[in-house]
């Protein structure tokens, strides 16, 4: 029992001790990890560095004091078109193009018109998103959302579609175009539309407001019919035509 006292007593006066360590030693590592996490370094710096910079750069390249901005377009040639299921012959026929478009800062909306003679007449409205760019006259990626009313020697078919299309200046007057629509499906009456795309790639030359353009444009609808089934109808040629942005 004279030999337990001794032990008990040490334990006793050395137990709020080593909590007290224990204690200490808490905040010592806590004032650590805080000074580790807000110590940095010249590589810190560094990358921090160029990360502003590329900031700084996307926001001078898709920056603009323009609000508003307006478009007109007109192009016109001879294109190649698959004819009617009956003959399926591709032959050539007169193209027109007409439309507009109209910016608020990156939201815009667009309409316009074009007819194959003999072939299609149809008009498109679409909903526009930069999503790069500071104009529609700049190095530019945009997105689109639109519905097109087709008319074709067989019926009429108006289905929605998504695209996507993209400028990019090579010189401060010289660049290249590329379009592209991908159609969803849709029917009325004996016609029916499958599924359709269109592609359309050039290049213009920018003269102050105008622009002169030539692109390869080139379209294909599967279409179906309760009298001939299943076909495809394509349409494909170059349109030259001018823009004027106000």
């Amino acid at each position: 029992m004279k030999k337990l006292l001794p032990i008990l007593l040490s334990f006793i006066l050395i137990t709020p001790h080593a909590s007290a360590i224990e204690g200490v030693y808490e905040v010592i590592i806590r004032k650590q990890q805080e000074k580790k996490a807000s110590r940095w370094t010249l590589a810190d710096w560094l990358m921090t560095k160029q990360k502003m910079a590329l900031m700084d750069q996307w926001l001078a390249l898709n920056s603009s004091s323009t609000w508003f901005e307006f478009l007109l377009e007109g192009s016109g040639n001879k294109l190649t078109a698959d004819n009617t299921p009956e003959s399926r012959l591709p032959y050539e026929a007169q193209a027109y193009r007409y439309q507009a478009a109209m910016y608020i800062k990156a939201f815009g909306l667009q309409g316009g018109k074009d007819k194959v003679s003999g072939f299609q007449d149809s008009s498109f409205y679409q909903a526009n998103l930069i999503l790069l760019g500071s104009s529609a006259q700049s190095t530019n990626i945009q997105l689109h959302y639109g519905l097109r009313n087709l008319n074709l020697v067989e019926g009429k078919v108006s289905p929605s579609y998504w695209g996507a299309s993209a400028t990019l200046y090579l010189l401060p007057f010289l660049g290249a175009l590329y379009d592209h629509r991908k159609y969803g499906d849709d029917s009325e009456g004996t016609l029916s539309l499958r599924e359709g795309s269109r592609q359309e790639v050039g290049g213009f030359i920018d003269v102050w407001f105008l622009r002169l353009k030539g692109t390869y444009f080139k379209e294909r609808l599967k279409l179906n019919t309760t009298a001939s089934g299943d076909y495809d109808q394509q349409v494909s040629g170059w349109w030259a035509g001018a823009q004027l942005f106000f």
